[in-house]
């Protein structure tokens, strides 16, 4: 069983993360106009950080069976050229049989969680 150390950045105190707050941010706002699908994001270790992430004041880890996961940056099931370019559509169907999703934006891995999660903080 494979496990991925995932992280996910916040200036709250948490001791979850749950999609249920997906859209009600500045970082997430302009991603409800892609898909209204609720979702958490994290990155993957040694991913780096997105510019805009750099003043969160916690950083907090979980970990997650890959399998849970599905890779949208090998896509072995083609679901990207199905649903074109209705990322709603892909995310509602990856949904149905994963947590999650990962993907990459750059040199940035990213996964996607449409569960909630239970994180600890890490001391920086």
């Amino acid at each position: 069983m494979r496990t991925l150390k995932l992280y996910h950045y916040s200036n709250t105190d948490l001791k979850k993360v749950k999609p249920t707050f997906f859209g009600y941010n500045s970082y997430t706002f302009n991603d409800v106009k892609v898909s209204k699908v609720k979702r958490a994001f994290y990155y993957l270790a040694g991913s780096g950080l997105e510019h805009s992430l750099g003043n969160c004041r916690h950083k907090y880890t979980t970990d997650i069976k890959r399998s849970r996961l599905y890779d949208l940056r090998q896509d072995k099931a083609s679901y990207i050229s199905r649903y074109n370019n209705d990322i709603d559509g892909l995310l509602k169907h990856i949904r149905k049989g994963y947590d999650g999703a990962i993907y990459n934006i750059g040199n940035l891995d990213i996964a996607i969680l449409f569960k909630t999660l239970k994180v600890k903080r890490e001391v920086q």
